[in-house]
């Protein structure tokens, strides 16, 4: 799993947050996850602001939509 977050969403700080959100988000739900696959999620602005709920909702959106779920 790789997590692309762009100079465009804020600075360092934010960034980081970003992807913080987002590995827990994948740690979570990696159990139904499909084995053997590669994936790159990668942050939109918007998510900058979201709480740990959107998060979730985008990755499981993400994931149904891709058949990656078990």
């Amino acid at each position: 799993m790789g997590f692309a977050v762009g100079k465009k969403i804020g600075n360092a700080v934010v960034r980081n947050r970003v992807k913080r959100m987002m590995r827990e988000v994948f740690r979570h739900h990696k159990s139904e996850l499909l084995t053997n696959i590669q994936l790159i999620w990668v942050a939109r602005k918007k998510l900058a602001a979201a709480d740990l709920k959107t998060y979730d909702r985008v990755f499981m959106r993400l994931a149904k939509r891709a058949v990656l779920l078990k």
